[in-house]
């Protein structure tokens, strides 16, 4: 043992120091790589295991940036109200004017106008309150003065922006409108021009007497045609007479209508439609190659 531990002494270690440093450094990064590759295969196997539930929170957050993506859209916010009488009346008007409930609390401004050597005298009312109902109350007190000439009543809109799933709640547009002083040529411009307002384009409006003498509403969406709103409306004509209503329903059905018979699609209108009762003689088809259009005209007596 004595002599074995002589020679042991004896003999020059020095170039295995560097030999055991470098297995020592390799052993340590083989060891650092199979942690690595350890926790990558973890890491694989849980996204396989979850993938679903990252698609699905995915998709939430592009519904959710979507839903919260604003949208641009006109509000009427009050209403511009002007009316004109001639110069010699005036003061007849104005009389009048001063026994109107509202008046004496509104800021009317008054404006003397000459027009082809014709004394005019116009009168204008921002009414700040977007309650319709309210401006046409003033419009049938002003009706009840003879003496004035025109009465025009103009919506004041502006531009609003507000979430999507906020706009959507604006979908549903309606139009309530007393022609009892208009004419029918008035009724339907008027009409005409609130619907393209709303976003409802390309739409025919009529209004005359059929055969009878009967005040009748037609609303049409043009042949081929589309339109931007893809909501409900509902339009309202009233006179002393009683009521004309078209409601409408724009938008995509989803279903393929070219692949179903006429009985099919009446079948479907009268099931998304239950609470109207349809008819199969209230359900037009109107096909040319792929492109089906249908129409559900129902007339309410009341």
């Amino acid at each position: 043992m004595e002599d074995f531990i002589k020679k042991l002494k004896e003999k020059n270690h020095d170039n295995s120091f560097e030999k055991t440093s470098g297995w020592l450094t390799e052993s340590s990064r083989k060891l650092n790589l199979k942690k690595l590759n350890r926790r990558k295969s973890k890491m694989k196997e849980y996204i396989l295991k979850h993938k679903i539930q990252f698609a699905v929170i995915i998709l939430a957050a592009i519904l959710i940036a979507a839903c919260n993506m604003p949208v641009t859209q006109s509000d009427t916010v009050g209403y511009a109200l002007s009316w004109t009488t001639s110069g010699t009346d005036n003061k007849t008007v104005a009389d009048n004017l001063q026994k109107l409930s509202w008046y004496g609390n509104s800021s009317v401004t008054a404006e003397s106008k000459n027009i082809n050597g014709q004394e005019i005298v116009e009168y204008k009312l921002i009414v700040q309150s977007n309650d319709d109902k309210l401006v046409t109350s003033y419009k049938n007190d002003l009706e009840k003065i003879k003496e004035l000439t025109s009465i025009k009543i103009m919506p004041l809109n502006e531009n609003v922006k507000r979430p999507v799933y906020s706009a959507a709640l604006h979908s549903f547009f309606k139009i309530d409108i007393n022609s009892d002083k208009m004419t029918d040529e008035e009724v339907q411009k008027e009409i005409t021009r609130q619907l393209e307002s709303a976003g409802f384009n390309n739409m025919t409006v009529s209004y005359k007497p059929d055969e009878k003498g009967k005040k009748r509403l037609e609303i049409k969406l043009k042949s081929g045609s589309g339109t931007e709103n893809k909501g409900h409306m509902e339009v309202n004509v009233e006179n002393k007479n009683g009521k004309e209503v078209i409601k409408m329903k724009t938008g995509q059905p989803d279903v393929d209508l070219s692949k179903m018979t006429d009985a099919e699609i009446r079948a479907y209108v009268k099931k998304q439609n239950p609470e109207d009762e349809l008819q199969d003689s209230e359900i037009t088809i109107e096909r040319n190659g792929n492109n089906v259009n249908v129409k559900v005209e129902k007339e309410i007596v009341k």
